[in-house]
């Protein structure tokens, strides 16, 4: 029986990382190992994790100090010993059998004879006016990737694919997560959706998902992903400042607004000015008036 690892960074959030551990805990798949990296909290999730690990419930990794989420991930993936890891936000959760659908469908994926990259399931994603279920596209290719982060926050993957691709980026501001699945993708070939939603993104805090970095750090990352990522073409331009517009600190150029009008992205181009001038809060509200209007 497969061993999964689950890991989990954590800073200052008690009790949303109770929450989400509670969602490990339950899964109808048993055979977890669970993998915290403290990254200095000081509101009491240290204490609260240490008595978990002396219940033998979880794996501590205490970080000396606040290095980052990225450094945070890849010393929880470090410390795990599973045959597959998979990961979680402390401010999100899993469903009870997402773990055990994402193992079947790389076990049925391998018995047809398929090399595949990893897993991924749909996310529910919940707004504070509205739910809308996101990356349900079947199957995620490396060129898919190069246009869009369409895998999510998470994958589920043989450990080994994790260090093959280099684990997560310190040095990348923004867009980690997807960064890292396109090198994943690039060594290890396609990602397939499980086709279950499994995971609960929680976005009922509108902040709580988008970096508060200044607009240069920003900008930096967009470069460096560009670069690292081998961004040329006019597709793939255009879905990474699309990427781009979800940030309200950062001011697109009039050349940047006509690429997204011209690729196609003309709502993702009206987002980024109604939140730049009105705030994330009247992005919501627009896009609940707009569902209501369609029902």
């Amino acid at each position: 029986m497969e061993k999964i690892s689950v890991y989990i960074p954590t800073k200052n959030r008690l009790h949303l990382l109770q929450r989400s551990l509670e969602s490990v805990f339950n899964q109808s798949y048993k055979n977890l190992e669970v993998v915290v990296a403290d990254d200095g909290s000081t509101d009491g999730s240290r204490e609260y994790l240490e008595q978990l690990a002396r219940a033998g419930k979880v794996r501590v990794v205490t970080m000396p100090t606040s290095m980052g989420a990225c450094v945070a991930r890849n010393f929880a993936i470090a410390a795990s010993t599973g045959d597959f890891v998979t990961g979680l936000d402390d401010d999100d959760y899993y469903l009870p059998d997402r773990v055990s659908n994402l193992l079947g469908t790389w076990q049925r994926s391998k018995s047809n004879g398929e090399d595949i990259a990893g897993v991924f399931n749909p996310v529910r994603m919940k707004f504070p006016s509205r739910e809308k279920i996101a990356f349900t596209v079947s199957r995620v290719t490396v060129e898919d990737l190069r246009r869009e982060n369409c895998v999510g926050s998470q994958i589920f993957a043989p450990r080994s694919h994790f260090f093959g691709a280099g684990l997560f980026d310190p040095a990348m501001p923004c867009w980690q997560d997807w960064d890292m699945w396109l090198r994943v993708a690039s060594r290890y070939g396609d990602f397939v959706n499980s086709g279950e939603v499994g995971y609960v993104w929680d976005m009922t805090d509108p902040g709580a998902h988008i970096s508060n970095k200044p607009e240069f750090s920003i900008r930096y990352g967009y470069e460096l992903f560009k670069h690292k990522g081998g961004i040329r073409s006019f597709k793939e331009r255009v879905g990474a400042i699309a990427a781009l517009s979800d940030y309200s600190q950062v001011a697109l150029s009039a050349g940047e607004f006509s690429m997204l009008l011209i690729g196609g992205r003309a709502g993702r181009a009206l987002r980024h000015v109604v939140k730049r001038i009105l705030g994330e809060e009247y992005v919501e509200r627009l896009h609940a008036l707009l569902e209501h209007k369609r029902k």
